[in-house]
């Protein structure tokens, strides 16, 4: 017979513990780690909180390549456009299936360059949902088109833009990947990368990456196959070849695909230029690289597309700044130009796209996942905490010590999700986000302060 289990004994499940714990939340300060009841006299971070639980939608993938393909050819004819979003999502490793949101989107952006009108775009959806993705297949399929057709003349077709160079580093190497795949469905077509912000050297000689004995670790780039560091190897340095190798899997990206210096990236133009808010406020007065944004003497052609990722992010003071540079940019170009917004969460999208950027509204359309294309799957579980006023502590302390206990309340990291404690339902890490850049900022440093870590990790 079956032993009947000790119903005398307790038993709390993680999330419980977890939720207890964030309800008992405490701002700890070193004195009172000298007191024998610091934790009681301690100011409270928590007034109240809510749990729910509610069952995780997503959009569906259900398109598969030949509907996609068969859509598109209803807002362009054009044979090597068409061809850049075959090799793309139906090359020989992968069937890639869209939903429906990144169709429209697709076929939004590209009938906004084959009609030459200044129409925007605003793609809402919600985070890991595919928007980057419903951006990027338009963008490389022009870009193929242009190639083909023997456009040889280097300018950049693509503008991709971001707050912060963390983001714009993680989605550098997406696009890259994407562009190897292309690479490889269409020898001919050999897409030019370029990232362009603070940690981008000059030169050669006025590099200061981290190293490794006389090598360059790249800050910029992260292997697309094992994401492994990619180095600039001593010897290649010191003739000038800019060549990247990847220190695990010894994968090689050259120059040529995605050069590694200012001098070079003005040197010859990218097809796609990822960039900051920041920098783009630097160089548009720069004769040296202006000519990248379609200003100066020597600029061919302005960009035809303009990406604009985290858009809610672009508020308040911050948001205004980055709304007179936008309208700036257009005014020395002459012309309006194309952009493309990407948020997880924005309430009446086209109104305020069209306060960021200065296109009229009735030219914006908002594109998202409809109801009949969501997918339900599984559960979701939402605590929402509110600040404790009474004990008249920051608001950001409180996110502070959430973020330092749900790290805590995750299973340790593993190689393999299906090694750890919960075998991957509890999860690795976490993810912070907030409304407001000065925040993200004053978080990142201040949780690093709270853990005792810099910003290398090193304790």
């Amino acid at each position: 017979e079956a032993e009947l289990p000790d119903l005398s004994v307790g038993y709390r499940s993680r999330m419980a513990e977890t939720v207890r714990l964030l309800q008992r939340l405490r701002q700890l300060f070193p004195k009172h780690a000298r007191q024998s009841n610091g934790w009681q006299e301690a100011p409270t971070l928590v007034a109240d909180f809510r749990f729910q639980r509610r069952r995780r939608q997503y959009p569906k993938r259900n398109l598969p390549a030949h509907e996609v393909l068969e859509r598109i050819r209803t807002v362009t004819d054009d044979a090597a456009i068409l061809k850049g979003v075959r090799a793309i999502i139906a090359n020989e490793s992968e069937q890639t299936r869209l939903s429906g949101f990144q169709v429209r989107a697709t076929e939004r952006i590209l009938r906004s360059i084959e009609s030459k009108d200044p129409m925007a775009t605003i793609v809402t959806a919600g985070t890991g949902s595919g928007k980057t993705l419903a951006f990027y297949l338009p963008a490389i399929a022009s870009i193929t088109r242009h190639r083909l057709t023997g456009d040889a003349t280097p300018w950049v077709k693509v503008v991709a833009l971001y707050p912060r160079s963390e983001l714009l580093k993680d989605q550098l190497r997406e696009v890259v990947r994407r562009a190897d795949i292309l690479r490889k469905s269409v020898g001919t077509v050999a897409i030019r990368i370029g990232a362009l912000y603070g940690d981008v050297p000059s030169e050669a000689r006025w590099c200061k990456w981290p190293r490794s004995g006389d090598d360059f670790l790249c800050p910029t780039l992260k292997c697309i196959h094992c994401n492994g560091t990619m180095v600039w190897k001593a010897h290649d340095h010191a003739q000038g070849t800019e060549r990247l190798v990847c220190h695990d899997c010894q994968w090689i990206i050259s120059g040529d695909t995605f050069p590694l210096t200012r001098m070079s990236i003005a040197a010859t133009p990218p097809d796609i230029l990822f960039t900051t808010t920041e920098m783009l406020n630097q160089r548009l007065s720069d004769n040296k690289l202006n000519r990248l944004f379609g200003i100066g003497a020597h600029a061919i052609r302005p960009p035809e597309l303009v990406l604009l990722d985290e858009v809610h992010t672009y508020e308040g003071r911050h948001g205004a700044q980055v709304a007179y540079l936008l309208r700036r940019w257009q005014y020395l170009i002459r012309q309006p130009l194309r952009f493309v917004g990407l948020s997880a969460t924005l309430r009446d999208a086209s109104a305020f796209f069209s306060a960021l950027t200065g296109i009229y509204e009735t030219w914006i359309e908002e594109i998202s996942p409809r109801g009949d294309e969501l997918e339900f799957e599984g559960a979701e579980y939402m605590v929402a905490l509110r600040g404790d006023p009474v004990s008249r502590s920051a608001l950001l302390s409180t996110t502070i010590q959430t973020c330092m206990l749900m790290q805590r309340c995750l299973d340790r990291r593993t190689v393999d999700f299906a090694q750890s404690t919960s075998r991957g339902a509890f999860g690795q890490r976490t993810f912070v986000f907030t409304d407001d850049l000065d925040v993200t900022n004053r978080l990142y440093h201040d949780l690093l302060s709270a853990e005792g870590r810099t910003s290398s990790g090193i304790v």
